[in-house]
């Protein structure tokens, strides 16, 4: 349930946007701006000791897309949901805001209306983004995926059955033994071992054997 009365701290870089936003917001019921800055310095001194439940920032027109501001929020008040006006265009700085601690995202084209929801469902303790953020957030996870993925592939050519191949090799097998070990044809051993010193770029089954001990594909 939302507490009688939110508390809200304001951090706004320009004192008449500042001045405005907390009368439109102390006109609503169950709201109280207990102070404003233009940093979080500022809106500490003006606190008087009396802690908000949450913390608006204006992240626009701020040095660094107010990074900054949103790490120094979040250390000094460690428990305090944020909240950030900000734009689209900020797109690439969604995923350290959120690490930094903002719960909520409004912005700044956005009715009075979105911004009293935004405070209603963080109040309550959840979180407020958009679809657009969410799917920001889905795509670059996706494409950290695609990127640690195609990493791990240049650094490893080799596919889970060619490493078992060479460890038996490294083991001293030979293609017939190999071939009965994993119930494959000794024809199959012999593409396999071909294809590994052509992605290897390996001249000797001696250079393989030693490519394999480096990187510790042996089984001994």
């Amino acid at each position: 349930m939302q507490p009688s009365t939110c508390k809200i701290g304001l951090i706004e870089n320009f004192t008449l946007i500042s001045s405005s936003l907390k009368t439109e917001l102390e006109a609503i019921d169950g709201y109280e701006v207990v102070a404003t800055g233009k940093n979080v310095d500022d809106l500490t001194k003006q606190m008087n000791g009396d802690e908000p439940d949450i913390i608006l920032i204006d992240v626009l027109n701020r040095h660094n897309a107010g990074i900054n501001t949103v790490k120094d929020a979040k250390k000094t008040f460690p428990g305090v949901p944020l909240i950030l006006i900000t734009a689209r265009e900020y797109s690439e700085c969604f995923k350290d805001y959120i690490d930094f601690g903002a719960k909520g995202f409004v912005y700044a084209d956005d009715s009075p209306d979105e911004l009293n929801k935004a405070i209603q469902v963080i109040c309550n303790g959840k979180e407020f983004f958009k679809e657009y953020v969410t799917k920001y957030w889905i795509d670059a996870d996706s494409k950290t995926i695609k990127k640690n993925k195609r990493r791990k592939s240049k650094e490893n050519p080799l596919s889970p059955r060619e490493i078992e191949i060479i460890k038996l090799f490294c083991d001293g097998l030979t293609y017939r033994e190999i071939a009965d070990k994993l119930f494959i044809s000794h024809r199959t051993v012999e593409s396999h071992k071909n294809n590994i010193m052509k992605k290897l770029k390996l001249k000797s089954r001696a250079e393989m054997i030693k490519y394999a001990t480096r990187n510790n594909y042996t089984t001994n």
